[in-house]
């Protein structure tokens, strides 16, 4: 997610929660805060990538997979299979989630 488009969810969530009355003050001081969290998102993009963060991505994700299933010498509908699998659960599982699984697990 593109980081205006992050600042534009949280607004949208703050306006749910705040008066509708809002002073003109106050819709500057939420405008405020909207380029705040802009920057601190691009500085903590920017110190990942500096202290040799890489971005992750779904198609790391498969990638990772690709390499071990050829490490293991899956056949290619084994790792067609794999792959379309992982994918398929990429939309119905966060990326927290599935951590949890790997650090629950017992690999």
């Amino acid at each position: 997610m593109k980081n205006h488009s992050i600042a534009t969810v949280m607004r949208r969530e703050l306006e749910k929660v705040l008066p509708k009355d809002l002073t003109a003050e106050q819709v500057k001081i939420l405008d405020q805060a909207e380029n705040l969290f802009k920057q601190a998102y691009q500085a903590g993009f920017n110190e990942a990538r500096l202290s040799g963060g890489e971005e992750w991505s779904n198609n790391a994700c498969l990638g990772y997979a690709i390499l071990g299933a050829e490490k293991l010498k899956y056949s290619e509908e084994q790792t067609r299979k794999l792959v379309r699998s992982m994918y398929g659960v990429f939309d119905l599982t966060s990326v927290g989630e599935a951590r949890e699984v790997y650090n629950k697990s017992s690999y």
